[in-house]
């Protein structure tokens, strides 16, 4: 089962996140740490996808924005307000290429 991480200063947006994960995609484990994800949802923290990308862990990053600003850091962006079937959609997908690369990589 994958490994889901929710990076979020916003604790309501992220236990309430964290819960429709749980009961619509129950397939999926909450992660704790990002040693142990196979996929990082990223809420509105620029600086910790920048942090995540200097350490070049291979690891699908999903960024939340309720901006215009697309970094291009993310393996995907979302916007907000969102859907949760087009989360769970990126989600997959990203376990998909993931688990297909050669080498581990997205690209």
């Amino acid at each position: 089962m994958p490994n889901i991480l929710v990076i979020s200063d916003n604790e309501v947006f992220k236990a309430d996140l964290l819960d429709q994960i749980s009961r619509y995609a129950p397939e999926f484990n909450i992660a704790n740490a990002i040693t142990n994800a196979d996929v990082v949802v990223i809420d509105e923290k620029e600086d910790i996808l920048h942090e995540i990308t200097a350490k070049d862990l291979k690891t699908p990053l999903i960024f939340l924005t309720s901006q215009n600003n697309m970094p291009t850091a993310a393996w995907q962006v979302l916007e907000k307000p969102l859907f949760l079937s087009h989360l769970l959609d990126m989600i997959k997908a990203a376990i998909n290429v993931f688990e297909r690369s050669a080498d581990g990589s997205l690209e």
